[in-house]
Formats: structure tokens, sequence, C-alpha cells
């Protein structure tokens, strides 16, 4: 006779000549069936063993889901197929906060009062918030399951932000010094090439020769690179936005020349040593292997040391809005070159006062004054 749903399955394995009694314990929330199986004999033991199996999920039943458990899962449907890999490595870590806070703690029981002081213990401001935020979007999604009869989330504070530290702009004197330093051509390449442009560092890192156009003095940023561990990998560009046509100046374009003749130059000499990467990897080792994120950030932090700057890959692209802002250029033009999705961001956050402009508007008071008093 034919078992009903929910009651398993009896069936013998010809190949391992074992009964086997398997039942179905659910669904994961990816919507992938959980099964548990176990073998014996015979079919008399087998009944037994399917016996033990029912008891089991039906305890388990019972048990009431984690928050711990709950949060992952959530972060694993909703969160992972949406970031990238370098952003998944984040919120594993962030998970693991997560279980260290909730772990045991029923679904049900979470209160505002037990999320609000585990946002409060976390030592990193940055870390809290971004804890708050996962749980969050969680117990949200738990509530429209009808897995909770309220949103326990609902009035606990986040963390009060820290300070963003002000951002000193270098100078034209001081971004030479910092391109001076940089004694290896494709780290010299690429600090040029943000300072010229504003782009990402990984950007830079991303570009092909075939997304430079000479001829019409423009480059195309199409992908960037992202690193896992010592893996160096390519990837879609942050936004929308950030896919872009970059206009260069000609000297850049001329320095850009001699850089691809050095490159020229590495592959004849190093043979079948070369590194060949099929995409044509624009910025690369002397020895063609392509350079990844952290290793550019760790020579770009060392040549800014000799340089005797407090500066990071970021505070070129920082430089380069405020420069262009400054000299007078349309802020939309400025915000198109730079690849953000709004004004705002570019006129908020990458545009910094510099003491001459403020000299030099107090200079055009002073005029305004004088021609007031006559």
């Amino acid at each position: 006779m034919k078992r009903a749903n929910g009651q398993g399955s009896i069936y013998y394995d010809k190949r391992r000549k074992r009964y086997v009694a398997r039942v179905t314990a659910g669904r994961r929330a990816t919507g992938a069936l959980v099964r548990r199986q176990r073998s014996a004999r015979t079919k008399r033991e087998a009944k037994l063993l399917l016996a033990e199996l029912l008891e089991a999920c039906a305890q388990e039943a019972r048990r009431p889901v984690t928050v711990a458990e709950y949060v992952r899962e959530y972060a694993e449907v909703f969160k992972k197929p949406r970031v990238r890999a370098t952003t998944w490595r984040n919120y594993r870590s962030l998970l693991a906060r997560v279980d260290a806070h909730f772990s045991g703690l029923a679904l049900s029981a979470l209160t505002p009062f037990v999320l609000q002081r585990a946002v409060n213990e976390e030592k990193s401001r940055c870390t809290a918030h971004r804890l708050l935020v996962l749980v969050r979007g969680a117990m949200r999604q738990a509530y429209a399951e009808s897995r909770i009869d309220r949103d326990p989330t609902v009035g606990v504070r986040a963390p009060v932000p820290t300070p963003k530290k002000s951002i000193v702009v270098p100078t034209l004197d001081e971004t030479r010094r910092l391109v001076q330093a940089a004694n290896a051509p494709a780290l010299r390449m690429a600090i040029q090439i943000q300072l010229a442009t504003g782009m990402r560092a990984e950007e830079v890192l991303g570009l092909k020769w075939q997304d430079v156009d000479f001829e019409n003095r423009q480059l195309f940023v199409r992908q960037v690179t992202n690193q896992v561990g010592r893996t160096v990998l390519i990837a879609p560009p942050k936004s929308r936005a950030s896919c872009r046509t970059v206009a260069l100046p000609s000297r850049l374009l001329a320095d850009m020349a001699r850089y691809r003749a050095w490159q020229e130059a590495r592959r004849r000499e190093s043979g079948a040593d070369w590194r060949e990467q099929p995409e044509g990897r624009f910025v690369c080792t002397s020895n063609g292997a392509p350079v990844g994120i952290c290793t550019y950030e760790r020579a770009f932090r060392k040549a800014a040391k000799n340089a005797a700057l407090a500066v990071t890959p970021h505070t070129l692209r920082h430089a380069h809005a405020t420069m262009l802002i400054a000299a007078g250029w349309s802020p939309k033009d400025v915000q198109e070159r730079l690849g953000h999705a709004s004004v705002r961001v570019t006129l908020d956050i990458y545009t910094h006062p510099l003491p001459e402009r403020g000299r030099k508007i107090a200079d055009w008071l002073d005029s305004v004054y004088r021609t007031a008093e006559r």
C-alpha cells in the first residue's frame, strides 16, 4: 500500500542490496526539499528506522526556528544572489556576529530590547549599523511570511554615526611628488590615470587596452576588478552610471603610449615567462600578471609614504572632482565624468573647499565693499 504524504517511504536499493527508509523533513528557504534517510538489511528493520526518522522530524518541527537560523537563510536567499563575492565575504563575517548575539534565541522571542542591546554591544559602529540593517530586513520578511506576529525591530535605534574624517585633497605639487615616488611603471601609470580621470582604483585596474581609444582621446569604463583572497576577478561596474566614456588629456595619452611601449618591451624580454592575459589587461605586473586591488593599495601606500603624503587611492578621486569644480566646470559634467548616479553625491561628498578659493572669495568681497563705499 502506498504511504500518504508525510509518512515517508521505504524502497530497496539494488546496487547496495539494502532497504532504505526516507522521509521529507520540509523545505529550505531556497525551496529545495530536505530529505533524510537510513538503510537496513531487512524491510522490518527499515520500518523501525522509518518510525525513528518520522519521530525525529516531528521533534524538529516542534523546535522553534532561531533568529540566527532565519537571518542566515534570509541572507542566503535575498542577499547572496545580488552581491559580489567580495561583498558576500563581509556578509559571512556579519552572520558570525548574528550567531554570537542570537544563537539559541527563538524567532518569536526576539524583542526590540534584545536587539537594541546587541546593537549597543558592538564595538564597531559600522558593524552595529550593518547588523541592524540585516536583522531588520530579515524580520520584515519574517513578518511578511506571518512567521512572527510583530516586527521586533520597530523602535530600535541605529548607533550614532562616527564623524567622517575630513579629506584633505593634495595640491598639484603634492600629486607630482606622489607620481615621482611611484617607482614601478604600472603603479605610476595607474596613479596618473586616477589623477587625470577621477576613476575608481578598481576601474583603472579593470581597464583593457581595447578600452582605450587613442584616436578619439577617450577610454571606456566597462568592467572593474574584484579580489577574493589572492584571486583577481573581473566584474561589471558598480552601477549603470559607472559605465561611461571618459575624455582624456593629450599629455596622459602620451604617457599611456610610452607605458604601452614599456609593456611590449617587457613582454619580449620575459618570453615564455610572460603571463599573458586573454583580455589584454592594461595594468599588470612586470611579468604580465593581473594586479589586484589589495596589491595596488599596498604599493600606493608605500609610494604615498615615500612622498610624505597622507593620501589613499580614493583621495585622488576626491581631488579630481574638487579641482574641476574649483575651475568652474559644471557639477553635471563632473558627475558624469566620475560616474555618479546623482549630482548630489558629487557636490556633497566628492568636492572639498580649497584654501586658495576661500582667499579669492575674500578678495572679491573686498572689491565689492570698496565699490559700495564710493
